[in-house]
């Protein structure tokens, strides 16, 4: 199954590697490098999975995550991606999973397969 994805991270050279990756597998991506970004960004690609940096210019993952959920009526899957090893538990609810930086091919399968299983249906055609 194909998805929409949104890629958020500062690092352009991150989220078009990651776009790459997530493109030979089929799936539709657009990405933002901060948080205003990240959300209109949404608002007009309906992404149906983001991976979202929890440090963002602008306004913080969790921050975006929170606005999301809040503003897309639908179901939407949110991983938060990190290099921290900390995680703060209440804020980790704003997400559906978490994956460390660097992410590579194996993890953002599992991110299509988690987003799957919690039934979260493909938008792209």
């Amino acid at each position: 199954m194909k998805h929409r994805i949104l890629v958020v991270d500062d690092s352009r050279e991150l989220t078009e590697a990651v776009s790459i990756l997530l493109a030979r597998e089929g799936h539709e991506c657009r990405v933002a490098s901060s948080g205003p970004q990240a959300l209109d960004e949404a608002r007009r690609f309906a992404p149906d999975i983001v991976i979202l940096d929890i440090g963002l210019p602008g306004m913080s993952g969790y921050d975006v995550a929170q606005a999301l959920r809040a503003e897309l009526a639908r179901p939407l899957h949110l991983a938060a991606m990190t290099g921290r090893g900390s995680y703060d538990l209440e804020q980790a609810r704003a997400f559906d999973q978490r994956v460390m930086k660097p992410i590579d091919a194996a993890a953002l399968r599992t991110i299509v397969q988690a987003a799957e299983r919690a039934g979260i249906a493909p938008t792209a055609a």
